[in-house]
């Protein structure tokens, strides 16, 4: 009962998301005056835009009336929100971190509402891009945080290499010289490959949402250190989970409304991107 979809962002696994293991100095734009939460939150959906801003607020309303229908006996949104990551917690343990819960209600009409908005108003290229996608980027984030891993700042990103097909074939030809495979099936196999490298989805690390949360966010917090995390490694669904669940022996505010964007991102809205691929085989069919 885990997710699928952006879960193909992963560039390194790993089990627990430690501050330690990745040393950021977080240089936040402090100010004489120490702002609100609510002024935080505004200041990161100026950043977004409007039409933006608002997509990702029907994601997180949708995703709170999702716990309200599948767990209604919690008697808060943090009770419903870790029974949730609970769940997924317990799938990605018996790896099964690409299922749906079948029991769990959709609200389809409205998860495909979402999912336009995300297209139409642009912010899931400003959170993630396909292999086919590349972008301009307009945040240098160096100048919000100091890594002590190499990082550049290009005229144009472009999440993976996708290879043409005579670099396809001289692939396949070496592969079947050193390995012995027959070459026919090796190409077939290696375009398959490149299919599925084209159609997944890839943090875009100099979108408007990681600049946002790391610009905006309270400094050594969760979610600003959750964005300088996905700047180096895309976090995967089952290194996220635990790290909500507990974070270095404390507990998430999972009420933070910066937390509740991430979450609404990384483990909901795979489960509407699944809900409207069911919908769209059936009718296809």
């Amino acid at each position: 009962m885990a997710i699928p979809g952006p879960s193909a962002c992963v560039k390194k696994e790993m089990r627990i998301l430690y501050p330690i293991i990745l040393v950021i100095v977080l240089v936040g734009c402090s100010t004489t005056e120490q702002k609100s939460q609510g002024d935080k939150l505004r200041d990161f959906n100026e950043t977004l835009g409007d039409q933006k801003a608002q997509a990702l607020n029907e994601a997180v309303d949708l995703f709170e009336e999702f716990l309200r229908l599948n767990f209604p006996n919690g008697k808060s949104f943090e009770d419903r929100t870790l029974t949730f990551l609970k769940e997924l917690d317990t799938s990605c343990i018996k790896g099964s971190a690409s299922a749906i819960d079948s029991s769990w209600l959709l609200e389809t009409e409205r998860n495909r509402k979402v999912y336009e908005l995300f297209e139409n108003s642009g912010l899931r290229r400003e959170i993630w891009l396909y292999g086919y996608e590349e972008c301009t980027p307009n945040n240098d984030l160096s100048e919000l945080l100091d890594i002590n891993i190499y990082y550049s700042f290009p005229d144009k990103y472009v999440p993976v290499t996708i290879e043409s097909d005579s670099q396809l074939m001289k692939r396949a030809e070496h592969l079947s010289i050193m390995e012995g495979y027959e070459y026919e099936s090796l190409l077939e196999v290696l375009k398959a490959k490149r299919e599925i490298g084209k159609n997944s989805l890839y943090t875009n690390e100099y979108g408007d949402f990681i600049y946002g949360l790391i610009k905006h966010s309270e400094d050594s917090s969760y979610a600003k250190l959750f964005a300088g995390y996905q700047v180096e490694n895309a976090v995967s669904p089952c290194v996220l989970v635990p790290s909500l669940i507990e974070f270095n022996g404390t507990k998430v505010d999972l009420s933070d409304p910066f937390i509740k964007r991430i979450i609404a991102i990384e483990l909901f809205y795979p489960i509407i991107l699944h809900d409207i691929k069911k919908i769209n085989r059936k009718t296809t069919r």
